[in-house]
């Protein structure tokens, strides 16, 4: 996580020095109409794939972890909400990941309560989806504004090595509200830097304690208290049929602890828990 962290801050330093340096030329004299970045709102649907890594780090304090890097693949698809109105727009992305990251905590004897700490491989899949409307502000200048608000899906499926480990799948409901600046210092080359926020409306962790033990039965829990937050800066490069571009991102979850499932004497919930992640993706623009 260290390295990524350095990653993430001289990669941002180096999107940002590199495209100042360009900026010189575009505020001195106008560049060709041909130069144009065709990746703007101009066009009326925009598809973007992209690929990348990056590092995932999941903790419940005192209790677990889960560190390591994901690979990740995806697609954006935008369109104007209308032919006569520039600003509106709709789109859908969707994105997964998956990765062996190893696990880092204990199998408890409910009989005596002695922990045995355990470190194994963990196989991990994440789904990321959401569906979004958005009103992009100046989209010709040389600065321009965007805001968005949809509906959100995150989706985990962990699954722990060795004896004594689960199943388990969780999935958060959420309300994504963003915003962007898009920073047209050069018409053929772009930064944005965005940034949402994702209040959670509801999460659900079902856990097939049954793999662990025959004594006990699968624990299905609910998640009402929680957020999430991404971050990310993009270069764009304008190429004759559409744009590249380079992106470093961050993520984060924090979730309170869920509701309880009672089997007998026990009640098993979802301890309180927070997800970190922080990468980099190229992408193609169609």
């Amino acid at each position: 996580m260290k390295h990524s962290i350095l990653l993430f801050f001289f990669g941002f330093l180096f999107l940002v020095g590199v495209n100042l340096l360009w900026a010189g030329g575009a505020w001195a004299q106008a560049e060709p109409e041909a130069a144009v970045n065709q990746s703007s709102s101009a066009s009326p649907q925009q598809i973007k794939v992209f690929a990348g890594l990056f590092d995932y780090a999941y903790s419940e304090p005192g209790v677990m972890s889960i560190e390591g890097t994901l690979f990740n693949m995806g697609v954006e698809y935008r369109r104007l909400a209308t032919a006569t109105n520039g600003n509106l727009w709709w789109g859908l992305n969707g994105a997964l990941a998956v990765g062996q990251p190893t696990y880092d905590g204990a199998v408890v004897n409910l009989a005596t309560n002695v922990r045995t700490p355990v470190k194994e491989k963990s196989t991990d899949l994440i789904l990321d989806t959401e569906a979004l409307l958005g009103l992009t502000f100046w989209p010709d200048n040389i600065v321009g504004f965007e805001l968005s608000v949809g509906l959100g899906a995150w989706y985990l499926y962990n699954k722990i090595g060795g004896g004594g480990s689960y199943t388990r799948q969780t999935t958060y409901w959420t309300l994504p509200v963003g915003g962007k600046i898009i920073l047209f210092n050069r018409r053929s080359v772009r930064a944005i830097l965005s940034g949402q926020y994702n209040l959670l409306l509801r999460g659900r962790v079902q856990s097939r304690l049954s793999e662990a033990s025959s004594s006990l039965q699968d624990s299905d829990n609910t998640q009402s208290e929680g957020y999430g937050t991404k971050l990310s800066a993009k270069l764009e490069w304008a190429r004759p049929k559409g744009a590249i571009y380079f992106e470093l991102h961050a993520r984060t979850w924090d979730l309170e602890r869920s509701d309880g499932a009672p089997q007998g004497n026990l009640v098993f919930y979802e301890p309180k828990n927070d997800t970190r992640t922080l990468g980099a993706n190229v992408g193609w623009v169609f």
